[in-house]
């Protein structure tokens, strides 16, 4: 299974933030300050999970200092059995019995420098002692989404091949796992990969190393999941997460 953990650290005075869309699971902790979140009011002490947004989300953050860890979808569900299909797209507030919350009152004990090291050590062990029983068809989407991580310049094409069930029911599991499609999904991966690839390659490269069919499909592919072109991006230096 895919495992990813980054953690960070932002301050922010007030502002709106539009955050592009992404292929990962963010459980963010507000360690200062408010916001507001697709509508969802959100305090200091509050912990949010978020992520697997199609299209970019809006916040309004007022002198915030947050705290967030990115991770795979697996990963999360790995500690939580929560299917991300419950807040693809918008934001969750968490309530006290999710292991994510319980991991924010470890890190409010000490100061912020061990944070990123505290969340390290509960994440991994979380993943020893939780033993989780995953659903055949949880373990058909994680499957698929492997592959798919794996060929993202191909498409969904790889996936109409080699499953026990059809195409159409694998396109239903992912909905019911992951709230996206599995085109939807590819497509979230291949601009996560374009994204990237901004840093080291001209426009016309960077969407063919992509696997777009051109600059034009990529542009309008950018404008639709993070609201900038390719050129704007490069020019703000919009961090992608």
């Amino acid at each position: 299974m895919m495992q990813t953990l980054v953690a960070d650290c932002q301050k922010t005075e007030e502002r709106f933030w539009q955050a592009a869309a992404d292929p990962y699971v963010h459980v963010v902790y507000v360690v200062q300050g408010s916001c507001q979140y697709r509508g969802v009011a959100v305090n200091q002490g509050d912990v949010l999970v978020c992520g697997l947004n199609k299209g970019p989300q809006n916040s309004r953050l007022m002198n915030c200092v947050l705290f967030t860890i990115t991770m795979d979808f697996s990963l999360y569900y790995q500690m939580t059995e929560m299917v991300p299909a419950l807040f693809a797209g918008t934001a969750l507030k968490l309530e006290c019995d999710n292991p994510f919350y319980q991991l924010g009152l470890s890190l409010s004990e000490r100061p912020m420098r061990y944070w990123v090291a505290t969340a390290e050590t509960f994440m991994q062990k979380m993943i020893r002692q939780h033993d989780v029983r995953y659903s055949p068809q949880f373990k058909r989407v994680t499957e698929a989404a492997n592959i798919l991580a794996e060929t993202w310049e191909q498409g969904t094409e790889v996936l109409h091949q080699d499953f026990a069930v059809s195409y159409r029911q694998l396109q239903r599991d992912f909905v019911s796992v992951m709230g996206l499609t599995p085109k939807e999904y590819a497509g979230l991966l291949r601009f996560n990969q374009a994204f990237k690839l901004l840093d080291e390659y001209n426009l016309t490269d960077a969407a063919l190393n992509a696997g777009y069919w051109d600059q034009a499909h990529m542009i309008r592919d950018f404008k639709k999941m993070s609201g900038f072109t390719p050129a704007q991006v490069r020019k703000l230096y919009v961090r992608y997460i």
